[in-house]
């Protein structure tokens, strides 16, 4: 059988738990990211939005759509509790247009994060079958590709 990755056992590993592991997981992705910009002078703003960003990538690859997507609810939260509200006081347009900005591109990341990581479980579970299937053969397996060439695998 085929050895699998750290990756790969990360996945089945996070898979494996309950819900609300990967809900807590997300919170803490987005603690940390509010935390290290709070208390790191030098990211400013700008640089807090790519903090939350990161925390959503890595909640959605990790954990799944549902989790990546309460990632952004509490990165908005965060975001309009700590960094912007002085903003909404002053110029609440500027605040309206960031915070837009901010879930548009979230929901884009979601989408191609969540789709990566399904195709790259999928290659996996295909990885895994073809190597089952070859380790059991008892015969001479053969292949065709798209070009009409013979590959064959003596046992």
């Amino acid at each position: 059988m085929a050895k699998q990755s750290i990756t790969q056992s990360a996945f089945l590993y996070l898979d494996t738990q309950p819900l609300l592991f990967h809900y807590a997981l997300a919170m803490v992705t987005v603690t940390a990211a509010l935390l290290a910009t709070l208390y790191t002078p030098v990211i400013g703003e700008r640089t807090a939005f790519m903090l939350f960003f990161f925390a959503i990538i890595q909640s959605t690859f990790w954990l799944g759509r549902n989790p990546g997507i309460c990632a952004i609810v509490l990165s908005l939260i965060a975001i309009n509790t700590f960094i912007l509200f002085p903003i909404w006081a002053s110029v609440p347009y500027d605040a309206f247009i960031l915070n837009a900005g901010f879930s548009i591109l979230s929901v884009v990341i979601i989408a191609t994060t969540n789709l990566h990581r399904r195709s790259t479980t999928a290659l996996w579970k295909s990885q895994k079958r073809y190597s089952e299937i070859v380790e059991s053969a008892r015969d001479a397996i053969i292949t065709i590709d798209a070009n009409h060439k013979l590959f064959w695998c003596s046992i």
